[in-house]
């Protein structure tokens, strides 16, 4: 099983005590809106058919997001890969954001996928109304592909503005050169 760390947070497979944390994170709706899987409200049962349908079925490369000093659970960060291109997602508990976490975590999984998937491209994307997810994204080097719509569970039936983006491996490692 995958394991990662970086300067502040260790990236280890999710486990069944995260479940109170991540319910509790994800059933703030202002978090659960800008995810386009996430129903709201969340529950447990929510958590138990994640760990269950996504994270044990290997559909997903899959990581908790935890504090290295404290070992607090803090969000996730996945590949979907059973896609032509491996699509990145993630979330941050709201106590957690706008430190510098996520681009943190972004960095060390990004270049795990390249590394482990031999992939040479990867997508991503966010909410035209989630600002701070596409800083994250633009900090990573991915790239602008298309403007489209996508559903988002916990906001109904109507599709949301969503911006597409492209992260090439070559683009990766020049902007983020390892060692």
């Amino acid at each position: 099983m995958t394991e990662l760390s970086t300067a502040r947070m260790t990236l280890r497979p999710p486990r069944d005590e995260d479940g109170p944390d991540a319910v509790r994170y994800l059933d703030d709706h202002e978090t659960a809106r800008m995810l386009a899987r996430v129903p709201h409200p969340y529950t447990m049962d929510d958590w138990n058919g994640f760990m269950e349908n996504v994270v044990l079925n290997g559909d997903e490369e899959v990581l908790a997001l935890t504090d290295k000093a404290s070992g607090a659970f803090m969000g996730v960060i996945s590949f979907q890969t059973d896609e032509d291109e491996p699509v990145l997602g993630y979330w941050l508990g709201a106590p957690f954001r706008g430190r510098g976490f996520m681009k943190e975590a972004g960095l060390a999984f990004v270049r795990h996928g390249f590394a482990k998937l031999g992939v040479p491209s990867m997508i991503s994307g966010h909410f035209i109304d989630n600002p701070a997810s596409g800083r994250v994204l633009n900090f990573l080097g991915f790239e602008e592909l298309e403007i489209d719509l996508v559903t988002a569970l916990s906001r109904g039936p109507e599709p949301v503005r969503h911006v597409t983006m492209r992260l090439t491996k070559e683009r990766f490692e020049r902007l983020h050169p390892a060692g």
